[in-house]
């Protein structure tokens, strides 16, 4: 079933769909490697990855960031995204983040910080055109013939991958059928008319999230906010045990995660794959 697995990785666009092998060793490693001083050797190590490239944007309160990873043995273009706001537990900066929301470059509204962060990293919109995130995914992605994108974040970086993954599809830089989000405890994104455009183009959309956190659940839907792409629920404590069978269900929005009864924290945003050697351990993130 592994070999199975692993070779699908392998042929571009319809068959890449969501695996737990995708997520763990694929998408983990990515978000992982986004809070690393220098992601290039880790990357090159555990996903053979023949080119990395980073980019930084400072915003108002906060900041993001962004890997373009270049997989050929998988024939996957990757897009890793972290974005965080310097005091995040702090209500204030919630409220002026995140209420109200903002209109963007395509359809709905979203948060402020994301709108921030898409346009600052991702568009570059004070950089020149050579040191633009988006045009430098465009060479990448040219080098790289018939090519699947993968695309990831955890946190508050899953929201801004989701911005961008309905940016490439609606600019029509990739092909909807080549595009995959996953995604790690992704903080809600948008409003409805978001959502709506966003699972029109993003086909292959997978919110991650585990038994227990409540990050993935706010800001709320009773302040606006939407749930975007399918969900994959995590029916232990962190995603891998040793020695217990994976169990996770793939539902429709938030369908599997709300039936789960109180109480649910923000501790267990930061529980995993429970992956204890990679570099989001040293900064919290994994255990």
């Amino acid at each position: 079933m592994m070999l199975l697995i692993i070779l699908s990785l392998a042929i571009p666009g319809s068959c890449m769909n969501y695996s737990h092998y995708l997520a763990r060793n694929i998408s983990l490693t990515l978000c992982d490697a986004a809070y690393m001083s220098n992601p290039s050797d880790s990357l090159r190590s555990k996903l053979s990855a023949s080119d990395v490239q980073g980019f930084y944007a400072e915003l108002d309160g906060g900041s993001c960031s962004g890997l373009i990873v270049t997989l050929p043995k998988r024939n996957i273009v990757a897009l890793a995204f972290r974005a965080e706001l310097y005091e995040p537990f702090y209500f204030d900066n919630w409220n002026k983040f995140y209420f109200p929301m903002r209109r963007w470059n395509h359809e709905g509204n979203v948060s402020k910080f994301l709108v921030d962060g898409f346009r600052k990293l991702w568009r570059g919109r004070e950089l020149t055109a050579a040191e633009r995130m988006r045009n430098q995914f465009r060479k990448a992605l040219n080098k790289l013939q018939n090519g699947t994108v993968l695309i990831t974040g955890h946190y508050v970086g899953g929201g801004l991958a989701a911005l961008v993954a309905l940016d490439i599809v609606k600019e029509e830089i990739v092909n909807k059928d080549d595009v995959i989000l996953i995604t790690l405890a992704q903080i809600m994104a948008g409003d409805k008319d978001f959502v709506e455009a966003y699972e029109k183009q993003v086909v292959k959309s997978y919110r991650v999230i585990t038994k227990g956190d409540l990050i993935p659940h706010v800001p709320g839907k009773k302040h606006g906010y939407e749930y975007n792409g399918k969900e994959v629920y995590y029916k232990r404590f962190g995603s891998v045990s040793k020695g217990k069978k994976i169990r996770y269900k793939l539902c429709y929005h938030d369908n599997c995660s709300r039936k789960q009864f109180e109480p649910v924290s923000s501790e267990e945003n930061a529980v995993y794959s429970k992956i204890t050697r990679y570099g989001l351990l040293r900064f919290g993130v994994l255990a």
